[in-house]
């Protein structure tokens, strides 16, 4: 089972238990183990964007945008 997968999903579990600073790690894990998880950066874009963090979110939504290009 992949680990990046994995993160991602106990990132998804965090933000339904209203824990976004532990979904943000689990996401931020979840890219680090696979630079290319394009959910992953788009969930990381939109917790940096709720908490005004713009910069940081446009950086994530771009690897996001980046990674879904090179898949196809």
């Amino acid at each position: 089972y992949n680990q990046s997968v994995f993160r991602f999903g106990i990132g998804e579990l965090y933000l339904q238990q209203n824990q976004p600073l532990d979904a943000l790690q689990a996401f931020a894990c979840a890219t680090q183990l696979d630079q290319r998880h394009v959910s992953a950066w788009a969930s990381l874009g939109r917790l940096y964007e709720g908490h005004k963090q713009f910069k940081e979110a446009l950086y994530c939504y771009r690897e996001a945008v980046k990674h879904a290009k090179s898949k196809y």
